[in-house]
């Protein structure tokens, strides 16, 4: 069950992470910037 709960808090994390990070590599290429285009999938 433990092990579970981690699994289910692990996944909801990276998926939290991955939408931030989808948003500001939105946010950086409506602002012309591309530094960041390599990490913008």
């Amino acid at each position: 069950m433990i092990q579970a709960t981690y699994l289910i808090l692990i996944s909801g994390i990276g998926a939290a992470i991955g939408s931030v990070l989808r948003f500001g590599c939105l946010e950086l290429a409506s602002n012309g910037s591309d530094d960041w285009g390599i990490l913008c999938f």
